[in-house]
């Protein structure tokens, strides 16, 4: 079975990109870097022969709205259920991957009539003693704030694959940070507005009592590296998993938080298992 072609829509003046298939369900790929960044393909392909999927191309946050992170992440997870139902797809799975979990969480506790299922692949949280992310972030800023782009882009993907695929696959890693240094708007964003992004990015914005009233099925996957030391870690993807009712915690001990650039298979094998197992689990 193949999969079909890839669309380009706009839906209330934003792209996204969908491949349809009739009859299945609909799963929305959540992040800040769209389909054209290249690090979707995998999953995307895996994916779109089982469901119809669809991935909104988001955008930095402008200006003063970066001073109130729960509001971008309330309408982006509004966006989300919108491009569904103009779908037609009143339910659906929600797929969200590091930033992109935000949007995900937001959806479960915002919409639960819309969600069939949420997945979280690297997760942030706020947690009790924040130095090391915040370290993490610092050496972030350090290389953003330096003229090559493709050096920080290298770094970037360097830090969330596993030593032994940037070995074995240098080529195609230096590839991708070229085509990210060339294309991504991220990159380029001002420092200022860029690191205050990475910063709200590494918290959580739900108070524990809307994470406990969350009843959609939630499934946090959380990988073991932090090569960048800012996160996500398993840490984060605990911190919430105890105060959603619903979340089951998966470990992934030798992963880093590229791993669905990496190993598309293993993450694709791992949502068709929450979508088997998805009742919610008894508090």
């Amino acid at each position: 079975m193949t999969a079909p072609a890839v669309e380009q829509l706009e839906v209330a003046g934003t792209r996204v990109a969908v491949t349809r298939r009739d009859g299945a369900d609909l799963v929305i790929l959540t992040r800040l870097a769209g389909r054209g960044a290249g690090i979707w393909d995998g999953l995307w392909s895996r994916l779109a022969k089982r469901f119809t999927i669809a991935n909104v191309d988001l955008r930095l946050p402008e200006g003063s709205l970066l001073d109130d992170p729960r509001a971008v992440f309330d309408g982006y997870a509004d966006l989300t259920v919108q491009v569904a139902r103009e779908l037609c797809h009143p339910r659906f799975h929600v797929f969200g991957w590091n930033g992109g979990s935000h949007i995900a969480l937001h959806a479960a506790a915002r919409h639960a009539d819309a969600l069939l299922s949420c997945t979280l692949l690297g997760a942030f949280a706020t947690l009790p003693d924040m130095r090391r992310a915040e370290a993490g972030v610092a050496f972030m800023r350090a290389m953003m704030n330096q003229p090559d782009k493709e050096l920080y882009a290298l770094y970037w993907f360097m830090s969330g694959l596993t030593p032994g695929f940037v070995e074995a696959n240098f080529g195609r890693v230096a590839a991708l940070a070229r085509q990210r240094a060339e294309a991504d708007r991220f990159v380029h964003a001002d420092i200022e507005r860029l690191t205050k992004w990475i910063q709200a990015l590494r918290r959580h914005w739900l108070s524990d009592a809307e994470l406990d009233r969350i009843r959609t099925p939630v499934t946090i996957l959380a990988p073991g590296h932090d090569l960048w030391h800012a996160g996500p870690t398993v840490a984060m993807g605990r911190a919430l998993a105890e105060r959603i009712p619903t979340a089951t915690l998966e470990v992934l001990d030798d992963a880093g938080s590229l791993i669905a650039l990496e190993d598309p298979d293993r993450i694709t094998q791992l949502f068709l298992a929450s979508l088997r197992n998805r009742q919610p689990p008894g508090r």
